[in-house]
């Protein structure tokens, strides 16, 4: 397939030198669909629609095409000259109900995005597509979960994410509680999203890997392992924190019914006033190896509820079954 750029001129190839020249790795890669161009110290981020009416707003956010918060951080991190980054993207020329909740999450994050951060833009030509969604954030509901995770483990019995989330969080818990300072640990919280009782936000049945708590501080925490090493965890993590910190302040409402799992948290939400977001992984891809990375994360519009970002690098062995953090 051909990739369409923005026809204006694209300066992937001359950022991917740099990044190549600064990181001393030579496989650095950047997106196909995305266009990155720098003018003076503004970096413009373009996802623009393919001619087969392919468009990235509408498809997974942890795809190295979509994720538009892990390349802004990451190339303002890298690349000093760097100041202003301004989102752009064409609108989705047709889609289905699955896109639109898709699309609804990607103009949900572009918001806490212009939230959260000053040096973030968009290209003035979208101010009134994301106004308007803007408007029409009410009557939002987390969804919930009354059947309990199951440690599952992949065809063959090899381990994958979901039996290491499933350990780290039971017969692993002290050295998770011990290295996060938590005294309480659960899995699997989900952050599907609802509006007047219908899917909102694709990722129906989303959740976050493992979070827990102590007294007023949230701590959630994003896992990967053997090597799912994308930019995209900044995408995620940045996703689910906005979204804890809008169920804190009642933006969005706890459910309505009872018999949810999630209870313990859900009773002490409104409580919190600190929100630990936390990547872990046995491998981080490269660009995420500058601590400039975080000091940008963690410089956002602070108010009555404060974030900070970080990650741990880990060892899980199955047997004997040990966890160690690095």
């Amino acid at each position: 397939m051909i990739y369409k750029k923005d026809i204006l001129g694209d300066d992937s190839d001359i950022i991917c030198k740099k990044l190549r020249s600064l990181t001393k790795n030579n496989y650095i890669k950047l997106p196909k669909y995305i266009s990155f161009k720098i003018d003076n110290n503004t970096l413009e981020v373009y996802l623009q629609e393919q001619s087969n009416c392919e468009n990235k707003v509408v498809e997974i956010m942890q795809d190295d095409n979509a994720t538009f918060e892990g390349w802004s951080v990451v190339l303002k991190a890298w690349l000093k000259e760097i100041e202003i980054v301004v989102l752009k993207w064409d609108i989705p020329s047709k889609m289905v109900l699955k896109e639109e909740t898709h699309y609804n999450r990607f103009l949900y994050r572009v918001i806490r995005m212009l939230d959260s951060y000053s040096w973030f833009k968009i290209d003035a030509s979208l101010i009134n597509e994301v106004e308007n969604f803007k408007n029409g954030l009410t009557d939002l509901e987390i969804n919930f979960g009354t059947k309990g995770p199951e440690k599952k483990l992949k065809h063959g019995g090899e381990y994958g994410e979901n039996a290491v989330e499933y350990d780290m969080v039971h017969s692993l818990k002290k050295n998770m509680c011990d290295h996060y300072d938590i005294d309480v640990i659960n899995h699997q919280l989900p952050v599907g999203i609802k509006k007047a009782g219908e899917q909102f936000l694709s990722g129906y049945q989303a959740a976050i890997d493992i979070y827990g708590y102590k007294a007023n501080e949230f701590t959630l925490i994003e896992l990967k392992y053997k090597k799912n090493n994308k930019v995209g965890i900044i995408s995620e993590l940045f996703l689910y924190t906005q979204i804890i910190k809008d169920l804190i302040r009642g933006v969005i409402s706890t459910p309505k019914v009872k018999g949810s799992r999630n209870n313990d948290f859900f009773s002490i939400c409104k409580d919190i006033k600190t929100i630990h977001a936390r990547m872990l992984a046995d491998t981080f891809h490269p660009l995420l190896m500058n601590q400039a990375v975080f000091d940008i994360l963690n410089n956002c519009k602070q108010d009555d509820i404060l974030i900070d970002y970080n990650k741990s690098s880990y060892i899980f062995s199955i047997s004997p079954e040990t966890l160690i953090f690095i």
